[in-house]
């Protein structure tokens, strides 16, 4: 039955957001029709021109992609709360099920497709950026490769920034982590929307109608960085990120002094835990309220 549960929510959820994806296909196609224009043919401005437009479209494309996590987000919480607690809450509650499951469904879709959305503005943001750099140093040099185009984006942190860290290979590893961590905290946070419209139909809360839900929303949030906050003192852990090999350590002094003087990578994974903690703990609650306290409109 869960299995059910799981394919009737994701499919619930693609009918929401499948327009996302249609025109972030739909900019990608022109990107790519303008990779195929040669811009000299335009004359003297024409590497100017060909910039402009290149970074109108790539421009266009993070934007969509920006919204099409917020909508998804919207999508994935008005899903929720019209099948949970709305119009068709009563035909969801008498479901030969536990609302536990249901709400273990309606997460897990939920968070894939949040964390489908997140990705993909990853991709595009990553991908505008070698797009336009593409663009300017292909006038300068003629036809360079990815690895090239990394290489000098490199150089150019480490000039214009300072940074100590300066291989591309480990400047990269840690973007990524930091992109996981987002995609950890954004799943947390599916779940934290799910707590707050739960909270909103229990008694006495529910008197508060909509402000009250997204008060409750702004405090689980808020409890959640302190809950971090709290765990990242008592148990710190980080990745020392060199160009062969990753180390763990729960010393902040040696991740500084890896970073000071060996120019290593850092990251703080105890953020991510912690945020994958609280969900688990915001989830366990959030099924104790569906089953024992909530009131269906």
């Amino acid at each position: 039955m869960l299995g059910k549960l799981i394919k009737h929510a994701f499919k619930a959820h693609a009918r929401a957001v499948y327009g996302f994806y249609v025109a972030i296909a739909g900019v990608g196609a022109l990107m790519a029709i303008l990779m195929l224009i040669n811009w000299e043919n335009f004359g003297e401005n024409g590497f100017g021109t060909g910039l402009v437009i290149k970074g109108i479209a790539a421009l266009l494309l993070c934007l969509t992609a920006f919204a099409g996590v917020i909508l998804t987000f919207v999508a994935v919480t008005r899903e929720f709360h019209l099948s949970m607690y709305g119009k068709e809450g009563e035909l969801t509650m008498a479901l030969p099920v536990r609302p536990s499951s249901i709400l273990f469904a309606k997460w897990l879709s939920g968070a894939c497709w949040v964390l489908l959305s997140y990705a993909v503005l990853c991709f595009c943001l990553f991908g505008s950026f070698l797009y336009i750099l593409r663009h300017s140093l292909g006038q300068i040099q003629g036809d360079v490769n990815l690895t090239a185009l990394l290489g000098q984006f490199s150089t150019l942190l480490v000039n214009t920034f300072g940074l100590r860290v300066t291989d591309i290979g480990v400047i990269l590893n840690i973007l990524t982590m930091y992109a996981i961590y987002g995609g950890v905290v954004l799943a947390a946070v599916v779940m934290l929307f799910f707590f707050s419209i739960t909270l909103g139909h229990c008694v006495p809360f529910h008197k508060l109608g909509v402000f009250g839900r997204i008060l409750y929303l702004f405090g689980a949030v808020a409890l959640g960085f302190g809950f971090a906050a709290l765990l990242n003192a008592l148990v710190p852990i980080f990745i020392v990120v060199t160009p062969e090999y990753y180390t763990l350590t729960m010393s902040a002094q040696d991740a500084a002094m890896a970073v000071v003087y060996k120019g290593y990578g850092v990251f703080s994974m105890t953020g991510a835990y912690c945020w994958g903690i609280y969900a688990v703990i915001v989830f366990l609650v959030t099924a104790m309220l569906a089953e024992r306290k909530v009131n269906v409109d």
